[in-house]
């Protein structure tokens, strides 16, 4: 009820009618709401992760807009009962991730090909300095200094992890040790977006209109993007809403990977590529173990998660992802 008071308010504040107001209900750590089928009003979530989200998102989309990037744009930001919100444009068109099985390989190159211009766009962007996320508020001048800074093992309780996970928490921990120096770099920071997947990306016939969700962007090296990226074409069911992971149980998305090289090389550029994305992606997989841990994810969870650990450090999945 107070978020839908908030809503209201706002549209009050900007000379908007509050006729019709619906929620968003997958996937967001913010509330989200549609107002009018023609704007979208995020409020900052109640999670710990989610303070001070919202609040360098006016600035951002601003640069991004002016650089030609399709993104939502955003015609207020503030706060109302103590809690931040942005008003935004709703954009035309579907996210993708409810068709893209149905399209067919030419359809999705060119898709691909669209995202690959954005992402440069957002890569356009440069920075003197890393912060991962932005959001954090957190701002270091060396690259290493910055994944050290999220790539935390002593935040997962070793005394109480089974035999077969604390096996691969060492394994992984090794890793990050004998791998850190290729990240000792300065000045090679962009707009990294940080959360591509289909659910992020509207489409209508056959241009894509527009990309949302900026919460998670980064001060970063290009290929930072990858991480994220790899981690969707690995397994694409984690990003789409609870209906519709029946339908992309078992999809792999290596061609996507295989396009999106072809019309961006530069992003797969990097010496050591693949160590690198390794070392980024274990901030995911140390979020994950803790969340565990806590008992937010289940022993499936883990197993699934045991068996990606063995796919992307232990085998050469993704060498030949990159192929």
């Amino acid at each position: 009820m107070r978020n839908t008071e908030i809503v209201k308010l706002i549209a009050k504040k900007n000379g908007l009618q509050a006729n019709s107001i619906s929620c968003y209900v997958s996937g967001q750590i913010n509330f989200v709401y549609d107002l009018n089928g023609k704007y979208i009003i995020k409020i900052e979530g109640d999670l710990n992760h989610a303070k001070g989200i919202l609040k360098p998102q006016t600035g951002i989309t601003r640069q991004l807009i002016n650089a030609g990037a399709k993104v939502p744009k955003i015609f207020d930001a503030g706060e109302i009962m103590g809690k931040p919100y942005l008003l935004m444009e709703k954009l035309s068109g579907t996210d993708l991730v409810y068709d893209w099985l149905k399209f067919s390989s030419k359809e999705k190159e060119n898709f691909m090909a669209q995202l690959a211009e954005q992402l440069k766009i957002f890569h356009s962007l440069k920075y003197d300095n890393y912060s991962v996320t932005i959001s954090s508020g957190i701002i270091k001048p060396n690259l290493k200094d910055a994944i050290n800074y999220l790539t935390d093992f002593r935040r997962i309780n070793k005394n109480k992890l089974k035999k077969e996970y604390l096996k691969d928490v060492d394994f992984l921990e090794k890793f990050y040790q004998a791998n850190e120096v290729i990240l000792d770099e300065e000045k090679t920071a962009v707009l990294v977006h940080n959360d591509m997947h289909l659910e992020n990306i509207f489409y209508r016939d056959d241009k894509i209109t527009g990309l949302i969700d900026l919460d998670w962007v980064c001060q970063a090296p290009k290929d930072y993007e990858l991480w994220k990226l790899v981690d969707v074409f690995y397994d694409p069911k984690k990003t789409v809403a609870k209906k519709l992971e029946p339908l992309y149980k078992g999809y792999r998305m290596t061609k996507e990977c295989g396009w999106l090289k072809k019309y961006y090389p530069q992003l797969f550029a990097s010496p050591n590529l693949i160590i690198r994305i390794k070392l980024f992606s274990l901030e995911n997989l140390i979020n994950k173990i803790v969340d565990y841990q806590n008992g937010r994810w289940s022993e499936r969870v883990m197993i699934n998660l045991q068996k990606q650990i063995d796919d992307f450090y232990r085998t050469d999945w993704l060498k030949k992802l990159f192929a």
